[in-house]
């Protein structure tokens, strides 16, 4: 397998662990005073790691000579590297747009949720492509 290949599935399971703690912090850890800046601190390396493993696979991809979007894998990975930035500046409007902050708010943590469902099923069909499971 090469080593880009490898590179891209650890880096988005390790994304993925990431930004769960990002959303487990946010959900139980609220009566804790230092849970928003380990919120956005998990949150915001996550989204670095998914576009790190978004360029490690644009290279593998380039290197090989092949199409960028052969398979819906990829599509859903472009989806989920968007949806990424999206939660990320959802989650910070949401403290300087005071008369949107509730409506805000509710978009990012819907927004948060899809994003970690759509990771985690992204990493299984990837596991599959490559023919793990």
């Amino acid at each position: 397998m090469p080593l880009l290949l490898r590179v891209h599935g650890g880096l988005m399971v390790l994304a993925f662990a990431i930004m769960l703690t990002g959303f487990i912090v946010a959900r139980y850890m609220k009566p804790k005073r230092w849970w928003l800046k380990l919120h956005k601190t998990a949150e915001i390396t996550g989204a670095c790691v998914i576009c790190a493993a978004l360029i490690a696979i644009i290279l593998q991809i380039t290197l090989a000579g092949r199409s960028h979007f052969e398979v819906p894998h990829a599509y859903v990975g472009a989806v989920i590297a968007l949806l990424s930035l999206i939660t990320l500046t959802l989650g910070f409007m949401q403290f300087k747009i005071r008369g949107a902050a509730e409506k805000l708010r509710n978009f990012h943590r819907w927004s948060g949720r899809i994003t970690l469902l759509l990771i985690f099923i992204n990493i299984l069909v990837g596991l599959d492509l490559i023919g793990v499971i």
